[in-house]
Formats: structure tokens, C-alpha cells, sequence
């Protein structure tokens, strides 16, 4: 006998959808066990002295900003930058998991809804309306577009930690051309 013929050809979902939801645990568990951390929201001191998260913000105008002061938006945009970057790594493992759930989910809604009543085989556009319209893959589906919406966001987000961090690094180069033109003309 040929090994496929051993082989059990179908799944139900819920035992699909169990073996995704494990690998991507296993996934998680083995960094762990690797002693790989999600970095953490940085923090920054807020009015009053209390520690507040961090989100992104630098000010409007660099040229007011002191030495040292650029240098803590630098670190604290690096820091930003790795978590949203996990978050978004995070959110894209996500979708991939549910883009492979809706799979799964539209595989066998179509193998129930291959016929219909009197076991009359279904047409094609008929039998998409039915998987179309069923709960478990509006859910799946649902799941789809929430994970893509917060890949979406967060990488707007990024992106934007990127303009902030080259804008400081702009600052802190021009800050050195103007010390470097000043010891030139004696004027440090």
C-alpha cells in the first residue's frame, strides 16, 4: 500500500484551526525559552515628574532642543521604534494565522455546502453564497481584516518613528557642522 493511503485526508475544523493556534504558541514558547523578549513601551518623565509612556512625539521645533536633550529623544525613539516594530511582527504573524484560518474555514464550508437539498450538487456561484454568508467565515474573515487594519496602523506608526529619529539625527549633525564651523572661524 502507497504511505497516502495511510494518511487520514481531512481534518475537522476545530482541529485545524487548533493546530495553527499551537504552532503559533510553539512559536512564542521556543523565544522564550531562548530568552527573547518583547521590548516594552519606553517610558519618559510627564508633567509632575510621573513616568508616562512614551509614544513617539518629539517637538515641533529641534533648534530649541539642548545637547543632551536630543540625545534622550534619540534613545527614546530607538526604544519606540523596536516595540512598535515587534508589535507590527506581531500583528503580522497574526494575520498570517488568520489569513490561514479563513483558508481553512472556506475549504469546509465548501465541502459542506457542495450540495444542497436532495444531495443536488450545488453551482459554483450558489455554493460561495452559502459559504459567503455563513457565520464562521464571516467571523474568519472578520479576524482577517482586524489583524490587517493593525499591521496597517502600526506600520504608519513606524514609519513615522523612522521621520522622527532621521529628523533628530539631522539635528544632532547639524549641531556638529556648526561646532565644526565655529572652532574654523575661532569663534568657539
Amino acid at each position: 500500500a502507497r504511505e497516502e493511503n495511510n494518511m487520514t485526508p481531512e481534518i475537522s475544523l476545530e482541529e485545524g484551526q487548533a493546530l495553527y493556534k499551537a504552532a503559533m504558541n510553539k512559536a512564542y514558547h521556543d523565544l522564550a525559552q531562548k530568552g527573547v523578549q518583547s521590548p516594552n513601551c519606553p517610558m519618559t518623565t510627564g508633567p509632575g515628574g510621573a513616568w508616562v509612556p512614551y509614544r513617539g512625539e518629539i517637538p515641533p521645533d529641534l533648534t530649541q532642543l539642548k545637547d543632551d536633550q536630543l540625545g534622550t529623544y534619540m534613545g527614546l525613539l530607538t526604544e519606540w521604534g523596536s516595540y512598535i516594530g515587534y508589535q507590527m511582527a506581531e500583528a503580522d504573524v497574526n494575520l498570517d494565522n488568520a489569513k490561514a484560518n479563513l483558508k481553512l474555514v472556506d475549504a469546509k464550508l465548501g465541502i459542506v455546502y457542495q450540495k444542497g437539498e436532495e444531495d443536488k450538487k450545488r453551482t459554483i456561484p450558489e455554493k460561495e453564497a452559502m459559504v459567503n454568508a455563513d457565520r464562521r467565515y464571516i467571523e474568519a474573515q472578520s479576524e482577517v481584516l482586524y489583524w490587517q487594519t493593525m499591521y496597517t496602523l502600526l506600520r504608519t506608526i513606524y514609519n513615522n518613528a523612522e521621520s522622527s529619529y532621521a529628523a533628530i539625527s539631522r539635528r544632532v549633525t547639524q549641531r556638529g557642522q556648526e561646532v565644526d564651523r565655529m572652532n574654523r572661524t575661532g569663534q568657539a
